[in-house]
């Protein structure tokens, strides 16, 4: 009943929900769901999609090469029934966005429906244009004027970790996304922003550690869980002038513009961003003495992840590129 007339549908190859699809793009969402059998595996409504971003592949040598779509997102899923966990609300951030794979075998040879070209090379100006959002490219070469440049490389994207696992960290307007574990953060659901050891003269990298407001309205609780938050660490100190900047001049802007634009829409009071300044002091200044505590829940969370795609991994693997 969410999707309203099926426009345009597709078989694919997801990077999350994981696995083979059959993506039905209707009025108002995208519905993903089981090629065998028609089971749903997730639903994407167009109100909560901000952007439509071609990445490439986390291995450094092709930085060029058009690896996944992500359709980015914010979270709609309902509230789920029992205690809510900060598990819960980091994988609902995970959850949240539609990621396809462009650089499979089956991506390159098979036909993009209502185009001339294939899935790889298509299919985001498709989805981009049916779900009413801007296709942005953050490949080496694009000109993608909001997204942040590493003043190392000039590539579109950072190493760093997350959890367990060495990836892309792309900073854009609208928020911070990763790949892979795959995970996109709106702008306007960061609570703060803190650089971790950057004041800490012996060390050769920092950590920038995000932390989110809950995605769901959790007052009623005994005792709410602590807000869910991100820790990207191992990231080369040369680039924490530029992090800094960015997060000061394009991220925190853009979060005060998008909050001011949702409380007119609610017809509520439009709030000043009044600790703006204050969060730039925390995140440029925070303490190396922060305790690491997320790191075991995230990675409680990837093996999650990972032990629910085991039923339709075993011909993605050939397909998909090692990470």
């Amino acid at each position: 009943e969410n999707l309203g007339e099926v426009r345009w549908a597709a078989d694919a190859t997801c990077l999350q929900p994981r696995g083979k699809a059959t993506l039905r793009v209707g009025d108002h969402a995208i519905v993903v769901v089981n090629p065998k059998d028609g089971a749903v595996k997730g639903e994407f409504p167009f109100a909560s999609m901000k952007a439509a971003f071609t990445l490439p592949p986390t291995e450094k040598s092709q930085p060029a090469e058009a690896a996944t779509l992500l359709l980015a997102a914010s979270v709609s899923a309902s509230k789920p029934p029992g205690k809510i966990t900060s598990k819960l609300m980091q994988d609902a951030f995970k959850k949240a966005s539609l990621a396809l794979t462009l650089n499979d075998k089956y991506s390159k040879a098979t036909p993009c429906p209502g185009t001339s070209g294939t899935l790889a090379t298509a299919v985001s100006t498709q989805l981009s244009t049916l779900a009413k959002v801007a296709n942005r490219s953050l490949l080496k070469g694009g000109k993608d004027p909001m997204s942040f440049k590493s003043a190392i490389s000039s590539l579109p994207y950072i190493k760093a970790t997350l959890g367990a696992s060495q990836g892309n960290l792309h900073l854009i307007d609208i928020g911070i996304l990763f790949l892979k574990p795959l995970v996109f953060l709106p702008c306007e659901s960061i609570a703060s922003i803190d650089c971790g050891r950057a004041g800490a003269g012996n060390c050769s990298s920092f950590d920038l550690v995000v932390e989110m407001e809950r995605p769901w309205d959790t007052s009623d609780d005994d005792k709410p869980a602590k807000p869910p938050a991100f820790e990207f660490s191992n990231i080369r100190k040369d680039e924490l002038e530029g992090v800094q900047k960015f997060v000061r001049d394009v991220l925190l802007p853009c979060r005060a513009k998008l909050r001011r634009e949702l409380a007119e829409k609610k017809g509520e009071p439009v709030a000043v961003d009044e600790d703006s300044d204050d969060e730039d002091d925390d995140y440029e200044a925070a303490s190396s003495s922060e305790e690491d505590s997320d790191d075991s829940s995230l990675e409680d969370s990837e093996a999650g992840d990972d032990r629910g795609d085991e039923t339709e991994s075993n011909d993605e693997r050939d397909d998909e590129p090692a990470s």
